[in-house]
């Protein structure tokens, strides 16, 4: 596990049932988001694809199934096969481009949201640790000044001997 970068895991449920998940941490606070999906697994990701890569997916695959100007030009022989060919290869390619951008820019924002939870963290303890630090000095300068109140107000040198 890399930190700040999301823990993924996909469970396959083989009997219906109640499902309990646990989430615990011994010294931070914990983020947990749990989806629960059903739907064919991804053969890139091995997890099920969520409900934004299923329409995204199913857009670019209609462009492939609708028939259009296209289709009809390639029956009428305008077109020819390997054209339609090379456009397709261009979509699938584009199709996977697309999807890393979306995956990057989900890590970056991951990454984003860790950072600020992390940084918080650190702002809370030297918040403490000013605070901690204030009040000794005002302990060590209150003795001070009852130690020197002390010894001007007795007649002799009452520490100095």
């Amino acid at each position: 596990l890399v930190a700040g970068e999301p823990y993924q895991r996909t469970i396959q449920i083989e009997s219906p049932g109640w499902y309990r998940v646990c989430v615990s941490a011994k010294f931070y606070d914990v983020e947990a988001e749990i989806e629960f999906r059903k739907g064919q697994i991804d053969r890139h990701t091995g997890h099920v694809r969520s409900l934004e890569d299923v329409d995204i997916h199913a857009e670019i695959k209609g462009l492939y199934e609708k028939e259009d100007d296209a289709e009809v030009l390639r029956e009428e022989g305008l077109i020819k096969d390997e054209d339609l060919r090379a456009s397709k290869e261009q979509l699938r390619i584009l199709e996977n481009v697309y999807s890393q951008i979306i995956g990057k820019q989900m890590e970056e924002r991951r990454t984003w949201d860790w950072r600020t939870i992390k940084n918080q963290h650190i702002y809370s303890h030297l918040v403490m640790g000013n605070l901690v630090e204030t009040i000794v000095y005002m302990m060590v300068t209150g003795f001070q000044v009852y130690t020197i109140r002390r010894w001007f107000s007795s007649q002799g040198p009452a520490l100095g001997r």
